[in-house]
């Protein structure tokens, strides 16, 4: 019987090319673990020595989180429309108001600034355009920039 070696080739290459390809996914998931332990070890090391460890959040939850402040303080400001039609407790809020300086000042301040963001808005979304003066009223005292006094209209240059 003279059997010839050279059939089993391909089934010795196809084994070493498994073993190889073993070899390394043994080899890349045993480093993966000893960097992961690595990694926990320095972590705890320094939660030891009382460093305390932050992690960036991913984009996902923090979208979550201004989604969930947004509801938030929609519910607020419908809970607070609803009990404003409330007789009493919108007399209690307008004697609130009216008594305490410090929550008035609150308050207005906190108008004053929604009011000028809306009037901002305003102007950007209706493109109001500012009107060109065709006077100008100068001072009644000496002016350096014309002769004339009696406080007239001078066209600008």
């Amino acid at each position: 019987m003279n059997e010839n070696f050279d059939d089993f080739s391909d089934f010795n290459n196809f084994q070493n090319d498994y073993n190889n390809i073993m070899n390394e996914v043994y080899n890349n998931a045993y480093n993966e673990a000893y960097n992961n332990a690595y990694n926990q070890a320095y972590i705890n090391n320094l939660k030891n020595m009382g460093y305390e460890i932050r992690y960036e959040r991913p984009f996902k939850e923090k979208l979550k989180i201004a989604f969930a402040s947004f509801c938030g303080i929609l519910l607020v400001i419908f809970i607070g429309f609803i009990l404003w039609h409330i007789p009493f407790i919108k007399n209690y809020f307008i004697n609130l108001y009216n008594n305490n300086v410090i929550f008035k000042i609150i308050v207005d301040l906190i108008s004053n600034i929604i009011e000028s963001f809306l009037a901002l808005f305003k102007k950007k979304i209706r493109g109001v355009r500012k009107k060109r003066n065709s006077s100008v009223f100068l001072p009644l005292n000496n002016c350096c920039y014309c002769s004339n006094y009696n406080n007239k209209p001078v066209r600008p240059l």
